[in-house]
């Protein structure tokens, strides 16, 4: 499952936002912490890390994080390259 922009959906509870965001949260985090699902892969990318619940991140759940910074443009036309 991929989410783009999930810190829209995992914002820090302190934020004020809509009550549906809250039971996103609370669906997501028993989904990612159940045993029903042993092969579920869930990745979100986010450009506001820094927005994010904590919670999210916890061993079990969101727990590995990985950086990409922007490319150059010879990495770019190289992935072009190799995607078209």
């Amino acid at each position: 499952v991929v989410i783009d922009e999930v810190d829209t959906l995992t914002r820090r509870r302190e934020s004020k936002g809509p009550d549906y965001k809250s039971d996103w949260i609370s669906l997501l985090l028993r989904v990612l912490g159940s045993d029903e699902y042993p092969n579920l892969l869930v990745v979100g990318s986010t450009n506001i890390r820094a927005q994010m619940d904590e919670a999210i991140l916890r061993p079990g759940r969101l727990e590995k994080q990985y950086y990409f910074g922007r490319l150059s443009a010879r990495m770019r036309k190289d992935l072009y390259t190799r995607l078209c």
